[in-house]
């Protein structure tokens, strides 16, 4: 019997994943709007035997990294003037749509050249170490991957930082927080059994790292334990809040941070939570049943009534209002990129009016129906000025019964997280 050859049928499964990657990254690359990549990728890669997919997924994420930092090396016709080749770069992609017209002409194997073998390829690798030496912002934004019509609008804080720029490409730790503090050895002693290996960062923060996937884990299925990165931690000790509090979240999502302010509130009080997407809202009431709290309601408020005030709950509206408002508002994700990189290409610059729009509105709902003396904490996913500070801003500006106590960016480059802006907004008693 003649023997197969290993290494044809390795070369033959590269070549077909090579094949379905690409495939995948045309179709995304060219639909308008651009999906979120992660639930973009599970609808295609179904069906699919898990190694498989898992191979396809860790190879589209990382050309995804790499996307735009490939389709500036392969437009280069003179290495040695750099910065003239940057200057016709941002020129060439100055807005969202010419950035997708060029993406979509990019082959992908140029791409996957760079997400591959940057530190193989001495041609890719002689052009990544010149970009490094080049103390200019459109430099580091190209080596980094940020579409270069983004730059006006960054964090001057983050612009100035090289760690931003040298780690974007790394995604960050696993976060997880524990949802009864005083048991955290517990968790901690189980996910380790289970063959994690777990770093406690705090009381109730812990990061963990292994083969198994952390959702098959007995620890979290148990409700012992949430996965919350650790920048979206600092979002809900922002709110300060209390056992004797009346508390909202307006734009729960999943319920991260609702089981987050819960817990702080150790299980007593009440937090009313509401979230207007649907699909959001099956899974915020799968996870506060499997954290097993009690003080967790559910809000039907859809955040879009515009000047109207909401309708209060018995017992809020006996105490003149809620303690404490938490509304972490809809906005680039620009502080995810290193998870989600496909956030950096999915923003279009052209939708931050509309979107700051959305946070006053969500703000003003908010201010009605805070008691006096209240805490009203504005919170974002995003590294952008104009979604954080002119945002709070106008707010303040538009609200003279509320004073700015503090504002912050929390997490990336000075933590190994995602990046957060949070704004402590407290309501003057008269």
């Amino acid at each position: 019997m003649k023997k197969r050859n290993p290494h044809k049928r390795q070369s033959q499964s590269q070549h077909s994943h090579m094949f379905h990657a690409g495939r995948i990254w045309k179709s995304w690359i060219s639909s308008y709007p651009l999906h979120l990549f992660d639930r973009f990728l599970g609808n295609e890669l179904a069906g699919i035997l898990p190694e498989t997919a898992g191979q396809i997924y860790t190879l589209l994420f990382g050309c995804m990294r790499r996307a735009i930092t490939a389709l500036f090396i392969s437009g280069i016709s003179d290495e040695s003037q750099l910065e003239d080749e940057l200057k016709l770069f941002g020129l060439a992609n100055n807005s969202q749509s010419s950035l997708l017209k060029n993406m979509a002409g990019l082959p992908f194997d140029a791409i996957r050249l760079v997400a591959a073998t940057r530190d193989k390829d001495p041609a890719v690798l002689a052009i990544m170490d010149m970009l490094a030496r080049m103390d200019l912002v459109s430099a580091k934004m190209v080596a980094a991957g940020i579409p270069p019509y983004l730059q006006s609008i960054m964090d001057e804080r983050i612009l100035g930082t090289d760690a931003f720029f040298r780690q974007l490409h790394i995604p960050p730790p696993l976060w997880l927080r524990v949802n009864f503090p005083h048991k955290a050895d517990e968790a901690i002693a189980t996910l380790e059994a289970e063959g994690f290996q777990v770093k406690q960062e705090g009381e109730d923060v812990i990061s963990a790292s292994g083969e198994k996937s952390i959702y098959d884990s007995a620890c979290f299925k148990s409700g012992r334990i949430e996965v919350q990165d650790l920048a979206s931690q600092h979002i809900g000790r922002e709110t300060e809040a209390a056992p004797v509090d009346l508390v909202w979240d307006m734009c729960a999502g999943t319920g991260g941070k609702s089981i987050q302010l819960a817990s702080m509130m150790k299980n007593k009080g009440a937090i009313f939570v509401s979230e207007p997407g649907r699909g959001k809202v099956v899974l915020l009431k799968k996870r506060i049943r499997r954290s097993g709290l009690q003080n967790i309601r559910i809000l039907e408020d859809d955040g879009e009534s515009g000047e109207t005030r909401p309708k209060l709950p018995v017992e809020v509206g006996k105490r003149g209002g809620f303690n404490r408002i938490l509304v972490d508002a809809p906005c680039s994700s620009s502080g995810t990129w290193r998870r989600n990189p496909d956030a950096k290409i999915r923003f279009n610059p052209a939708d931050m009016d509309k979107l700051n729009s959305i946070k006053l509105k969500l703000l003003s709902r908010a201010a009605r129906v805070l008691a006096p003396g209240g805490i009203l904490v504005f919170a974002t996913c995003s590294i952008f000025t104009a979604e954080n500070e002119k945002t709070a801003q106008a707010f303040l500006g538009t609200h003279p019964d509320f004073r700015l106590e503090r504002e912050s960016l929390w997490g990336y480059p000075w933590q190994d997280s995602d990046t957060v802006y949070t704004a402590v907004l407290r309501k003057i008693k008269k």
